[in-house]
């Protein structure tokens, strides 16, 4: 289970560390990876589909974090996506992403 909670969440699961279009970080303008430019890149649909063979395999568990790149983003985009085109259940699915302490 997770934490004092009683959601039961599996012992593997799918991290979004390397699933990114860049490392930089939208917070610093000036380096920063243009959200547009990431969401339609070869990157996404790859996520997409990451997403979906997880899914069919049992893994429904996905982790990413702010200081993941443009992960967070990109696969916060592919879950809503593939949610509203009906190819999968909002229910079906565990969403984990971190933030920094303080």
């Amino acid at each position: 289970r997770f934490g004092k909670t009683e959601l039961q969440i599996p012992i593997v699961t799918c991290g979004g560390m390397r699933l990114q279009s860049s490392w930089m970080l939208d917070s610093v303008p000036l380096l920063a990876h243009p959200r547009k430019t990431a969401l339609n890149s070869i990157p996404q649909e790859n996520i997409k589909n990451c997403i979906k063979a997880c899914l069919k395999l049992g893994i429904n568990h996905f982790e990413t974090a702010r200081f993941y790149g443009t992960s967070e983003y990109q696969m916060v985009e592919a879950l809503f996506e593939l949610i509203s085109s009906g190819e999968i259940k909002r229910e079906d699915i565990i969403l984990q992403t971190k933030i920094p302490p303080g």
